[in-house]
């Protein structure tokens, strides 16, 4: 596979070395810029399949540049991701007019980043795609402070899945959830950690509903067990 090209534009140099070492199990290109006037000479002469911007890049803001990348005809479908400074929802509104596809609230979770740049570039993530199976079950969970909620199941993987819901937990939050598994009589009970949220405006992985991504706790639990040679025998008919 040929190696995709990135061009991350970030004024604060730790702060790009960090992005920078998100990548370095990928087989990705990095080009690098730490002003806005930079990044449109770079584009011209590298031409990435994608770029990351900082919001307040000095000289040219990310938003205009990708304002600009985006009312260009031959740079249109180059894909855009800009990264604000905090989770407000002015800030995303500001991203989206401007056109990007996908905004982010730093500081960047390098999971979730990884999952959204590979989602946009069509680079399959090795030893998890196949680790995945999409599967719709009800589910009911009970957070802290009594509060609860209802959602169902886009995916599941052995250590985990991903839950589309409206009510949203913050990260490392625990969960106790109850679901029945397919041809099952009677519920499971599963407890899991959020380890990262869908939310509608702060949007991580444009490709998945609001929601939570959720990692199992418990692991050798009867229900845990249960829940695991389940899903290992629907990853096996695929």
């Amino acid at each position: 596979m040929s190696r995709k090209k990135i061009l991350i534009a970030e004024s604060d140099p730790g702060t790009l070395r960090r992005i920078c070492g998100f990548f370095h199990q990928e087989n990705s290109e990095l080009i690098t810029a730490q002003d806005g006037a930079q990044v449109f000479d770079l584009i011209e002469a590298r031409d990435p399949e994608l770029v990351l911007l900082s919001q307040n890049l000095p000289v040219v803001s990310g938003i205009d540049i990708c304002r600009r990348i985006k009312s260009d005809f031959l740079l249109r479908r180059t894909r855009v991701v800009l990264v604000t400074a905090e989770e407000s929802s002015h800030a995303a509104a500001l991203c989206r007019a401007a056109g990007c596809d996908i905004c982010l609230t730093g500081p960047l979770n390098r999971q979730c980043f990884i999952e959204a740049m590979r989602q946009l570039l069509g680079i399959p993530e090795p030893g998890r795609i196949e680790l995945r199976t999409a599967v719709r079950l009800p589910v009911h969970f009970n957070g802290p402070d009594g509060q609860s909620g209802r959602g169902l199941t886009v995916n599941l993987s052995p250590s985990g899945l991903y839950l589309e819901t409206a009510q949203l937990f913050p990260r490392e939050n625990r969960l106790r959830l109850n679901l029945r598994l397919l041809d099952a009589e009677t519920d499971i009970s599963l407890l899991a950690r959020v380890a990262w949220v869908n939310h509608p405006e702060w949007v991580k992985n444009p490709f998945m509903p609001t929601g939570m991504g959720l990692d199992l706790l418990e692991r050798q639990s009867n229900d845990a067990c249960e829940y695991s040679h389940f899903v290992a025998g629907l990853l096996a008919q695929t």
